[in-house]
């Protein structure tokens, strides 16, 4: 079966991201997954990024966070050691299609470009860009995508 790569999530050129707040590339960039010191679910540069960006726009805020907890479980033990990866890779497309359906139109444009940034920082080294076409690259069926917002959870700034 065909694979379908989907949108910006999965397929765009990472670019150089300024560093912002007290964060460093030598402080977190020793092994793939990096450091989560708060267990949020993505590593503390990523988290520095979004909180100096994005904290004056919660529904943006919290739709690069769950983006970055998607991008983050994607070069995880979990993804890296599981064959075939395609209901993750389905997940991942229904975390963006959320984090949009909440953001609302009013923050797409905002939006879209903290998930751009989230992705640029999350696979800021080639062992994450290697392990993160690992992942997609696993995802032996995967095809036409069905959201379900019904699972997407509102955010009051909708």
């Amino acid at each position: 079966m065909k694979r379908l790569i989907f949108g910006s999530l999965l397929t765009f050129a990472v670019a150089a991201q300024a560093a912002s707040g007290t964060y460093t590339p030598e402080g977190n960039t020793a092994t793939v997954l990096g450091v989560d010191s708060e267990h949020r679910g993505f590593r503390d540069d990523v988290w520095q990024l979004i909180n100096d960006t994005y904290a004056g726009n919660p529904a943006v805020q919290a739709g690069a966070e769950a983006v970055a907890r998607s991008y983050q479980n994607s070069i995880g033990p979990v993804a890296l050691n599981t064959v075939d990866t395609s209901a993750m890779v389905l997940q991942d497309a229904q975390v963006g299609a959320c984090a949009a359906y909440n953001a609302g139109p009013a923050h797409a444009a905002e939006l879209i470009q903290a998930m751009h940034e989230v992705y640029a920082r999350t696979f800021n080294t080639e062992a994450r860009i290697t392990a993160r076409r690992a992942y997609v690259s696993a995802g032996k069926n995967v095809g036409a995508i069905h959201l379900d917002y019904k699972k997407c959870a509102e955010t009051a700034n909708r």
